[in-house]
């Protein structure tokens, strides 16, 4: 501790203006201080150029251990952009900051007023916010006065809640899956009419469920979903995902495959109920007259082909 103490106050003298005593207890420094450094380039600049494990600042006080309060008004222009933090951390290749807690809290973002954010996460790679806990929640979130507790930005045409499924063979985006009686795999529907249909092939959703995959069958495997998925295509990367896709729940599939017209011949139309067809994988309006099974109807037609096509892309609202 003295040796600490010594080396402080030798680069205080080096590069402090004004060194003096406040109070019994206090050291006021005008200026820069350099712990392990003369050339400070910080109010407070801790440096260990040995690379020790051992923390550059280590605290342990009843209030908070470190505060510090950013006085930049929002109509300045602050040197971090629009950023202007209080505390901020960075690191090459650990974590920029990390909180431990017994009891209390580990980390607690609280903005006052205005359009501020209590707490924020950025990454190029990796989470951006991570919460973890053995007992309770993760994370949670609760709102007072506002519009949502949690509000996900997520890909542009996702209007659906998918869950991830093994499939026999991999579907075309939007095409309607039914199981095979044979060899209970979930295939690409080819049946006119299907009493098995199971759903509609859908990665481009706001939420996917079971994004574990095949972990999920095991003994306390990792459930998990993806909300707000702004990377469609993003279960494909992972192992345990292979031979799987997505299947739409409830919402609006979009971009799925239809036969524009009824057997008889009438066209598509708005809020036509929709089942399977002959066309593999393709959905098709039911004649006025013909019987339908509640299990049979895939969805109900939220839009019509384009003039003059046979069969098209259209939204389907899932049953």
């Amino acid at each position: 501790m003295k040796n600490i103490f010594a080396k402080l106050v030798m680069v205080v003298i080096v590069v402090a203006q004004v060194v003096s005593i406040a109070q019994a207890g206090d050291l006021v420094v005008m200026g820069k201080v350099g712990v392990g450094t003369a050339t400070p380039n910080t109010i407070l600049h801790v440096n260990d150029a040995a690379g020790s494990s051992t923390p550059a600042l280590t605290g342990y006080t009843y209030y908070p251990n470190i505060y510090n309060k950013n006085t930049y008004p929002s109509t300045d222009n602050s040197p971090w952009g629009s950023l202007r933090p209080a505390i901020m951390g960075e690191s090459i290749g650990g974590r920029g900051v990390v909180g431990t807690t017994r009891n209390g809290t580990a980390v607690y973002g609280t903005a006052w007023g205005g359009t501020g954010n209590g707490v924020i996460g950025n990454a190029q790679r990796g989470y951006g916010v991570w919460g973890r806990s053995s007992e309770d929640y993760g994370g949670y979130f609760e709102t007072v006065t506002g519009d949502a507790a949690i509000y996900a930005a997520g890909c542009d045409g996702c209007s659906v809640i998918s869950e991830m499924s093994p499939v026999g063979e991999m579907p075309d985006n939007g095409q309607a899956l039914c199981y095979n009686r044979v060899t209970s795999r979930t295939e690409v529907c080819r049946e006119d009419k299907s009493s098995r249909f199971k759903g509609l092939a859908q990665e481009r959703a706001e939420q996917i469920l079971r994004v574990g995959c095949s972990r999920t069958l095991e003994e306390n495997g990792s459930n998990g979903m993806d909300i707000g998925v702004m990377d469609v295509g993003k279960w494909r990367k992972k192992e345990e995902c292979r031979g799987w896709y997505p299947v739409a729940l409830s919402g609006l599939s979009e971009g799925t495959p239809v036969v524009c017209q009824t057997p008889l011949g009438r066209r598509l139309g708005y809020g036509d109920v929709l089942v399977t067809s002959v066309v593999p994988g393709h959905l098709r309006p039911l004649d006025d007259e013909e019987d339908v099974k509640p299990y049979q109807m895939a969805g109900r037609a939220e839009n019509v082909c384009a003039y003059g096509m046979e069969t098209d892309l259209i939204n389907v609202w899932v049953k």
